[in-house]
């Protein structure tokens, strides 16, 4: 597979929890990137990365890539799912040649499918605006958002900066009644994840996903040669 990786210009996360896992076990999977500029998370910023579609996905196709991930979670989300939808389809119809694509916020909905769970506590680094979208799209989409709590954060770059154990520290204090919730989501593709994810499910003792777990779900699960790692999945992000 030749993945193109659709992120953010400030993005400093996902292409290399991705790089780090797909090379470390030698799957047959290669990345090629494409950014798309953004750095403010606010509504406006992140819909202006939509308009710079174009001029990125033909510098994928001049890659042959035969499958896309467009790996921002807010940036996918802004207007429900309908807005996920047009990017995918604005994807496949400009690649052509039976290319298939995804959106995180796309992956997070079919990871949580699989789950077969419907209520979630969401941990972000967003302020309270995207915030409240990403509650919507998820409430709309069959989830029940027992809480949702993000660091306030504005700034892409400062997203990125912000260490696993920071992210683990932020998370065990906002989640005081566990009880009530079936899964934990750590929405953003920019926060550091891969490592904490085994570690946060065994303290806490229901599935937790983030963005780019589930986005490289997604990826895996396009193959058959997979299957076999899919049981195993959140055991080799952290190795």
């Amino acid at each position: 597979m030749r993945l193109g990786l659709l992120i953010p210009s400030s993005n400093t996360t996902m292409e290399a929890e991705f790089g780090r896992v797909i090379y470390k076990n030698e799957f047959d999977i290669t990345l090629h990137i494409s950014r798309l500029s953004l750095t403010s998370v606010d509504p406006t910023s992140l819909y202006n990365m939509k308009k710079e579609l174009k001029p990125e996905l033909q510098k994928l196709k001049d890659a042959d890539v035969n499958f896309v991930i467009y790996g921002c979670t807010s940036g996918s989300l802004l207007e429900g799912k309908k807005f996920s939808d047009q990017i995918i389809q604005q994807i496949n119809d400009y690649l052509g040649h039976g290319n298939r694509s995804s959106t995180t916020s796309q992956s997070v909905l079919n990871y949580l499918r699989i789950l077969n769970v419907k209520k979630i506590v969401v941990i972000t680094p967003y302020n309270d605006s995207i915030n409240e979208l990403e509650k919507n799209f998820l409430e709309n989409n069959g989830y029940q958002v027992i809480k949702i709590k993000g660091m306030q954060l504005l700034q892409n770059l400062e997203i990125g900066r912000i260490q696993s154990k920071e992210l683990l520290q932020f998370i065990t204090q906002n989640l005081e009644d566990i009880r009530k919730v079936e899964a934990l989501f750590i929405s953003c593709t920019n926060l550091p994840t891969f490592k904490i994810i085994s570690q946060l499910e065994d303290k806490l003792q229901i599935p937790v996903i983030s963005s780019n777990s589930a986005s490289l779900y997604e990826v895996l699960s396009q193959n058959n040669i997979y299957k076999s790692i899919l049981k195993k999945f959140n055991r080799i992000l952290d190795n």
